[in-house]
């Protein structure tokens, strides 16, 4: 009697050549941390584990090339391809501008900054306690509050 084909979930591929390379290395030691577990359950825990290698063939192929002596589990493996080493990135040039462009830039900015109107961090709590002494409705609250910031006296 012949057991029945294994039917493989093709999103998992990545995870099986994970498991192969793994028992190669690590023989019957390797599926042993799982018995008495589906299978299938184990493959989805490790995809679930290593779900942000998935596209990063890299890093996968790294950590399967630095396998320690004895067999490893999903977080351990994630380690080591967070171990990976990073691709060599090409910092970008400096984009050229020409001196004319960044005089003009520099004059721009100049003109925001000379323009720049100072703030009166308790111009609010001075104009409230204004309206109310000119007879305006003012709430009891707005203007014990600026009292406050004013450090004035609250007046009841």
């Amino acid at each position: 009697m012949t057991s029945p084909a294994v039917q493989h979930d093709p999103s998992l591929m990545w995870i099986y050549g994970i498991f192969s390379a793994c028992q190669v290395r690590y023989g019957r030691r390797f599926l042993a941390q799982y018995e008495g577990v589906a299978i299938e359950l184990v493959h989805r825990d490790w995809a679930r584990v290593l779900r942000e290698y998935a596209c990063n063939p890299a890093a996968i192929k790294w950590a399967l090339e630095n396998l320690p002596d004895a067999p490893v589990l999903a977080p351990q493996f994630r380690q080591l391809c967070g171990a990976a080493p990073r691709p060599a990135t090409r910092q970008l040039e400096r984009p050229a501008v020409s001196p004319a462009r960044l005089s003009k830039v520099r004059e721009q900015l100049q003109q925001i900054v000379s323009h720049r109107v100072p703030t009166d961090s308790k111009g609010w709590a001075r104009e409230v306690l204004a309206r109310a002494d000119r007879g305006e409705a003012v709430s009891y609250r707005a203007k014990q509050m600026a009292l406050e910031v004013l450090g004035k006296a609250v007046r009841v």
